[in-house]
């Protein structure tokens, strides 16, 4: 019966997931190709006063709308991104814990990689439009060395540069713009560090049962199990910090 439950809550929930999902994808792509648009236009638009009007429609309104319309669209997906991440997770850990009762449990062991893989690449296209942000503010840098050899009247430009990048770095209490669950921005620099980090725990701990096991297998070196976890440990922290 319990099993009855659970094949129709998941025939229940699989097609609902799935939809969200879908549609995280493609609000992720429309958003990394509005950002390539503006990264276009700032490379062949150059900036003058604030009343030149090529300049104002073709960089900033688009620049302005990615920050009030597209990346708060964006940021609407993300409390279900964040549950879908701890829910794989969550199974990351569980499958981790058959592990301390059989160490050899192949399964389990891919399980526990293929659960945070697909943590990771739920969020990959969200990382992604973060990380074309990043671009954008190297355009306008770009920009900038281009302007360098020009004449005084070229400051009105170093202005409009400077206007835009302020308004961009200070997005999301100084973190800069893109998605932020939580209020932490993530790319996909953030999202690799976080698997790596999984991973080598996971590796790590499953060190340690591996060499707790031994010990209390009837080895009886206790002096030698607290060296090895010591060692592990330090290992941990020194890969943390």
């Amino acid at each position: 019966m319990v099993g009855l439950k659970l094949l129709v809550i998941s025939c229940v929930l699989t097609p609902i997931i799935f939809s969200w999902w879908y549609t995280l994808k493609v609000a992720g792509v429309l958003s990394n190709d509005a950002i390539e648009e503006v990264i276009i236009s700032i490379d062949e638009t150059q900036p003058a006063d604030a009343l030149d009007s090529k300049w104002q429609l073709e960089v900033a309104r688009p620049l302005q709308r990615l920050i009030r319309v597209t990346f708060p669209a964006l940021n609407s997906w993300t409390d279900g991104l964040v549950l879908l991440f701890l829910s794989f997770l969550t199974l990351s850990v569980s499958s981790f814990a058959a592990l301390a009762f059989d160490p050899t449990d192949v399964f389990a062991m891919v399980f526990v990689v293929f659960t945070v893989g697909v943590a990771v690449w739920v969020a990959s296209d969200v990382g992604e439009a973060s990380t074309k942000c990043l671009k954008i503010l190297d355009a306008l840098n770009e920009k900038r060395v281009g302007l360098v050899s020009e004449t005084s009247s070229s400051q009105d430009g170093h202005y409009q540069l400077e206007l835009l990048e302020t308004m961009i770095k200070r997005l999301n209490r100084g973190q800069g713009m893109g998605v932020a669950p939580l209020g932490f921005l993530i790319d996909r620099r953030v999202l690799k560090v976080v698997a790596a980090k999984l991973l080598s725990f996971y590796g790590l701990a499953y060190v340690f049962l591996q060499g707790f096991r031994t010990a209390s297998g009837g080895s009886g070196d206790a002096s030698a199990l607290s060296n090895a976890t010591a060692c592990q440990l330090r290992c941990y922290q020194e890969f943390f910090n």
